[in-house]
């Protein structure tokens, strides 16, 4: 009996559950049969002029439209080709050209040739009139529905317009078909793909409050109009639709993740043993985490720490906290301000510590910001807004024009405002996030930050990117705070014009800020959601008039300089055509989101300049509190405050997933702060779950894990930019560490009270970075013949480690008799040379040459 009475309600909910998935199932069919139908008679040609309105995503490395006795035509560099979308059968094409090559009297005959990298390459000869040409040819292939035609065409020069361009040979019409090809799929993957993203157009409609039959019927409406454009315009769908797997993938998940969160907490095991099941879920997490950090590959060590996520998500069985800050009992006043000013003196320390020596030289950027910044110091009158010969808002060199113009120009006057800026931001983190996450939770967010190797990365050079997350959090804190229910009107006027000020600020330090007002906004609509808003409109009318008067110079900028103010944007935005042939424009979004989303636990930033390349921006530690704030977030057991650093997360990822060189550290930097906030609430919310009962255990485990974490974190940044095998090249390496020793050198007394003469090679100290850095030191030159001013009896000279033997015998030779070899530098990394060499005559030069503070 008892048998019997659980197996009925199990029959009865499959037989429920039995029409939705046949409705389901049914529309699938559906789906493919059309898609597969639509792409088998989908054309197999594509024919384009070269004038076609269409004509810039089809063609690459072709001129400017010219008109000719034939008609109009374009002008082919050496390298060109044809870029083919919606084209989805696979096998060889065959390419009609109309082609022509005109060529000067005693020029050789035009040649046409295949670019496959193939010494067998299809090759043919172009005459001087117009004709058509075929090839039968294999493409690049880059996907099923985008492949490239690559070809090369020999080139002249023009006669007459002193050689400002070269031309290869002239292109009226292109026309490729595919031939066919016996076997392959019996469904093309391009039907798999549209049928996959159009269920899932559908079953996202059935989440948002659709009802299934409507939901159905969208889903076979979406699907006939896309089986119409992909039989008659599959170029334009596949160029504007790709096949974009990995984003299908992720939508897929991020359907399927509430639900499967929600029948895992259903799941015996986990309801019984919540505790056993989220000790299990951290120990899997945690190995994931650390396999990556070994490195394992991404396959195997992701998923583990992602499921391991889950199940610890899952087994969070409390209720929803709509407000995280509420928790008590919060530290006292005391206790907290002893903890912010440990977090703040230990940030400080770890970016004031060798920062004059680690990065060891300067890159050519911080010059340059240098340059703006004494400019600014001289002369009174240039008060720059934006500078474009730099590309960047001016506030950093306001900052560091008292520094370089007191103190000279050097690494640490360069790098001071940055990390200052940094060393704040640890504190600018808990004012942020107290109200959000609350008091313990922003307290470690504020440590761990302090030792951050992102936030390092980004404090320790002449860069402003840093001052970013710290006005950002600097707004959030006030508007959060302004729009709390229980906020006086007077106070909350008060505290919105200040995060007005803030945001606008933001714009002011780095690309990345132009999006810092949205981000405020944003956070500040999650915090009125479902509040009473209409009370707040006088501050929040306040806060955007601060944000305004803050902004409008750099807007007025903006305005009478639209192509200055977006160059850079505009150069590294994924939509630029970086590449030479033209991309879809989902296919880069797809790869950065991808690159994105691995870059807390896979691998961050390749350039060693912005990050440790390689390795993830987390620790395994951060890591596996980040998934587990994530889950507790997207369960919504966080409230606003989870909603909120969503949102805040998304927008602040977002300069980078739009531009190149994903991931970037820098044009991610705005997902510095929200990164800080998931750990936060992850840690909370374990700690909310299972170690109310236990407060020593909790403050143990939050000290304990901070202290292993933070020494995580500070040994990346510091053993990776002390490894000059990784750094010397990403930096201005010996020109730097010459110039400082040849300062050193004249400005250091012998123990007789002696000056010496310290000159430099003209090679040394071409360009920006060594005129800078010398400033007003009187280091002479060598020009590879003479000493100026000429040598005396005391002087030396000091070499890159590479300069050719003659110039170090003529070096040798003008010192005069008893000059020497006195010092040799360490190795170049991956050489046999030198960083540096020092030549000296005089009586003390060797104990001078000991004394330089050189590597």
């Amino acid at each position: 009996m008892t048998h019997r009475a659980h197996a009925q309600p199990t029959l009865a909910a499959h037989r429920q559950a039995l029409p939705p998935l046949i409705g389901w199932l049914g529309l699938a069919a559906l789906l493919l049969a059309i898609f597969a139908a639509a792409t088998a008679a989908a054309p197999a040609a594509l024919g384009r002029a070269v004038d076609a309105p269409d004509a810039g995503r089809v063609f690459y490395g072709l001129g400017a439209v010219e008109q000719g006795d034939g008609g109009p035509f374009r002008w082919s560099g050496e390298s060109w080709g044809i870029v083919l979308f919606g084209l989805v059968r696979p096998g060889p094409l065959q390419v009609t050209i109309e082609a022509s090559a005109a060529r000067p009297d005693g020029q050789p005959e035009a040649t046409l040739e295949v670019d496959d990298g193939s010494p067998y390459a299809a090759r043919l000869s172009v005459a001087r009139g117009w004709r058509t040409y075929q090839l039968v040819l294999d493409p690049t292939l880059i996907t099923n529905e985008y492949q490239i035609v690559e070809l090369k065409s020999s080139t002249f020069v023009p006669p007459g317009e002193g050689g400002a361009r070269r031309l290869g040979v002239a292109v009226r019409r292109v026309e490729v078909r595919q031939l066919p090809q016996p076997g392959g799929w019996p469904i093309a993957p391009r039907a798999l793909f549209l049928a996959g993203a159009t269920l899932l157009a559908a079953a996202a409609l059935r989440r948002a409050g659709l009802a299934r039959a409507l939901a159905l019927a969208a889903g076979l409406a979406l699907g006939v109009a896309l089986g119409a454009l992909q039989l008659y315009t599959a170029p334009e769908l596949g160029y504007w639709l790709p096949s974009a797997w990995t984003l299908l993938g992720v939508g897929a998940l991020a359907l399927a993740l509430a639900p499967a969160l929600g029948s895992l907490e259903r799941w015996a095991p986990v309801a019984g043993r919540p505790r056993a099941a989220l000790a299990l879920g951290l120990g899997l997490c945690a190995a994931g985490a650390l396999a990556l950090w070994l490195p394992a590959p991404a396959w195997a060590g992701m998923p583990l720490a992602l499921a391991g996520a889950a199940l610890a998500t899952a087994a969070l069985r409390q209720p929803p906290a709509h407000d995280l800050a509420a928790e008590p009992p919060a530290p006292s006043r005391r206790t907290t301000w002893l903890l912010l000013l440990g977090a703040t003196l230990v940030a400080l320390a770890l970016r004031l510590y060798r920062i004059n020596s680690l990065p060891i030289a300067v890159w050519r950027d911080e010059v340059y910001h240098g340059l703006v910044a004494q400019a600014i110091w001289r002369d009174p009158s240039y008060r720059p807004i934006y500078v474009p010969e730099v590309d960047l808002p001016a506030l950093l060199f306001y900052l560091q024009a008292p520094l370089v113009g007191v103190f000279g120009a050097d690494l640490w006057t360069l790098r001071l405002a940055p990390a200052l800026a940094g060393s704040l931001t640890p504190l600018a983190c808990w004012f942020a996030l107290r109200p959000i996450v609350g008091a313990r939770g922003a307290l470690a967010a504020a440590w761990w930050l302090a030792a951050a190797a992102w936030d390092l990365y980004m404090s320790r050079w002449g860069f402003p990117v840093i001052f970013d997350p710290l006005f950002t959090l600097l707004a959030v804190g006030c508007v959060w705070r302004g729009l709390a229910p229980d906020c006086a009107p007077a106070r909350a006027i008060g505290l919105l014009a200040l995060g007005g000020v803030c945001a606008g600020l933001s714009v002011y330090t780095y690309h990345t800020g132009r999006i810092a007002p949205l981000i405020v906004g944003a956070v500040g609509l999650a915090r009125l959601w479902r509040t009473r808003w209409p009370a707040r409109l006088p501050a929040i009318a306040a806060g955007a008039l601060a944000l305004g008067l803050t902004v409008a110079p750099l807007a007025g900028y903006a305005l009478a300089h639209p192509e200055d103010f977006s160059k850079r944007i505009d150069d590294v935005s994924i939509f630029g055509r970086p590449h030479r042939a033209v991309l879809p424009p989902l296919r880069p979004l797809e790869q950065n989101l991808a690159r994105y989303a691995l870059m807390w636990h896979v691998a961050g930033d390749q350039n060693p300049r912005h990050f440790a390349p390689g390795r993830p921006v987390l620790d395994p530690l951060a890591g596996v509190l980040l998934l587990v704030g994530l889950g507790a977030c997207l369960r919504g057991r966080a409230g606003a405050a989870g909603a909120a650093t969503l949102i805040w997360l998304g927008l602040g990822v977002a300069p980078g997933i739009f531009s190149d060189a994903a991931p970037h550290a820098m044009r991610s930097i705005g997902a510095l702060a929200p990164t800080c906030a998931l750990i936060a609430i992850g840690l909370g919310a374990l700690l909310r779950a299972y170690g109310a009962d236990r407060p020593a255990w909790r403050r143990a485990a939050l000290a304990g894990g901070l202290l292993a974490a933070m020494a995580w974190q500070g040994a990346v940044y510091f053993r990776t930019t002390a490894d000059q095998r990784e750094m010397f090249n990403m930096f201005e390496t010996s020109v730097t560490v010459l110039v400082r020793g040849a300062r050193a050198a004249v400005a250091t007394a012998t123990p007789g009270g002696a000056r010496y003469q310290a000159y430099l090679w003209d090679v040394n100290i071409a360009g920006k970075v060594a005129p800078f850095l010398i400033g007003g030191a009187p280091v002479g030159r060598f020009d590879g013949a003479a000493l100026t001013p000429p040598a005396g009896p005391r002087a030396l000279v000091l070499l890159a480690g590479d300069a050719p033997p003659a110039i170090r015998q003529r070096a040798l030779a003008l010192l005069g008799p008893g000059a020497r070899l006195l010092r040799t530098g360490a190795l170049r990394p991956y050489t046999s040379n030198p960083i540096y060499v020092i030549y000296g005559a005089g009586p003390e030069a060797q104990w001078l040459a000991d004394q330089l503070p050189l590597p």
